[in-house]
């Protein structure tokens, strides 16, 4: 009777781990904040796509800068997270943010044309599950 208590114990603490994804929550948010990071530095996606080159006065004016990081500004603002229990989100509270992941008109009367530059490791269809599944888990 005591060894099925002792197994009973076992395949219940078994059970516990197996229904506690913190771990993966935690690498998966990692992940997506370092290929986001990644993203700045190699001037293109997740999915290797190179960003579109700017046009940016600025860039002319005092030598070449990394595309998207006149100041620094919305890279630093980005921010991966998760719930603890089943979601895990990156992003950024900048309002300009959204026009440079998905382009499209600003300025205006929307006379720029601003094209996609995804900085975030997901485009129309997703995240690509090969970034971030844990091979160790």
């Amino acid at each position: 009777m005591q060894d099925l208590n002792n197994l009973n114990i076992l395949l219940e603490n078994l059970n516990k781990k197996a229904n506690n994804i913190t771990p993966i929550l935690y690498h998966t948010q990692d992940v997506l904040l370092s290929k986001s990071m990644d993203s700045f530095e190699k001037e293109e996606d997740a999915f290797g796509n190179t960003w579109k080159p700017t046009k940016s006065l600025k860039n002319k004016k005092f030598g070449k800068k990394k595309i998207l990081q006149d100041t620094g500004v919305l890279k630093e603002s980005i921010i991966a997270r998760n719930d603890g229990v089943k979601r895990v989100s990156i992003g950024s509270n900048l309002s300009y943010a959204p026009i440079h992941q998905f382009g499209g008109k600003a300025g205006k009367g929307g006379r720029a044309n601003i094209p996609a530059r995804a900085y975030l490791p997901v485009n129309k269809e997703g995240i690509r599950e090969d970034l971030i599944c844990p091979k160790s888990f």
